[in-house]
């Protein structure tokens, strides 16, 4: 069956190259682990409220092969999580597969009736999470769609919430489960710390400018970029002379702590750009983008193109805490 949703469709393909594969020749125990992970996000999706069912002939081959799959080990991925999560290598890369391994874990125990066990683990990782809030917090816009295909008593749930918030609050929340006894000076510190980080998110897909940019027929027909943004915008996008620019208005008491980066994606992928800010003040932080010419190159070349349509573009930007004194 066919849905409406690019990741369903693709894990109903999966299934059914991973059903033909055990009919040929049987599945050694990873695969089986992926066959019942699949499965469950599926009925995940439909309890969520999303049109797709898991067909019959899927569900059974779940049952056959569940006996020979091999699922992680908890101490594993989470050993693997607080290694990834202090590297400074893309998110969307290692790290990320873990969180989708742990998810894959988390919706397997759902399914067999160990809610405990997945609940357990996923509080674990949402520590160890807390403790890098700007990694995790890149992470927020694929959090949010994967929320979309997950019901409200999915295990998995409060880990992507987690990361979808990531924010300096929610991280100091996880630091008191980390031990049983008064958390120490050290620890102290470090929460002041997650108090004071933050990320700023903002979705620009509806940004004339870029809808022209990538799709500049569908823009009036004209090769003329539409003006830049509203005032209380906190996240611009416009264009001067060949020359387009975002614009970042600050938080209160807050500073940029890195680049301006733009998220391109589809459903499939994504990709991260990272602009050095330019100019800076007190209340806002500027970054050039590049001309015209050179950002449609870009698109280009990463494969993005106008005819597939419903692109989009997040940016976000790490704060710190602004000194009195800066």
């Amino acid at each position: 069956m066919s849905t409406s949703i690019p990741w369903l469709d693709s894990a109903l393909a999966e299934l059914d190259a991973l059903e033909r594969r055990h009919i040929e020749r049987g599945l050694d125990p990873g695969s089986a682990f992926r066959v019942l992970a699949l499965c469950a996000r599926v009925d995940q999706a439909q309890a969520a409220g999303k049109e797709v069912s898991l067909p019959e002939r899927l569900r059974s081959l779940g049952a056959q092969v569940e006996p020979a799959a091999h699922i992680s080990r908890e101490n594993t991925l989470l050993a693997r999580l607080d290694a990834l999560l202090a590297g400074e290598d893309d998110p969307f890369g290692e790290l990320l597969d873990v969180l989708l391994d742990i998810d894959d874990v988390a919706s397997v125990e759902d399914a067999r009736g160990r809610a405990n066990a997945a609940q357990r683990m996923v509080q674990l990782a949402n520590a160890y999470l807390a403790l890098h809030p700007l990694r995790a917090g890149a992470l927020g816009g694929y959090a949010d769609r994967r929320l979309e295909l997950l019901p409200a008593n999915a295990s998995i749930r409060e880990l992507w919430e987690h990361v979808a918030r990531a924010a300096g609050e929610a991280a100091v929340e996880a630091l008191p489960p980390l031990t049983p006894r008064p958390i120490s000076v050290m620890q102290q510190r470090l929460a002041r710390r997650l108090r004071a980080a933050r990320k700023l998110e903002e979705d620009v897909s509806q940004s004339p400018v870029l809808k022209w940019l990538y799709a500049p027929a569908a823009a009036d027909r004209r090769d003329e970029a539409p003006e830049g943004f509203a005032e209380e915008s906190l996240v611009g996008v416009y264009r001067e002379g060949n020359e387009l620019t975002v614009q970042v208005n600050l938080p209160s008491g807050t500073t940029a702590a890195g680049p301006i980066e733009i998220h391109v994606s589809t459903r499939e992928r994504t990709v991260t750009w990272a602009f050095p800010i330019t100019k800076a003040s007190r209340r806002t932080a500027i970054a050039r983008l590049g001309t015209v010419e050179e950002l449609r190159g870009r698109l280009l070349g990463e494969g993005f193109s106008a005819s597939e349509g419903g692109l989009q573009f997040l940016v976000t930007l790490s704060l710190k805490e602004a000194r009195d004194d800066a």
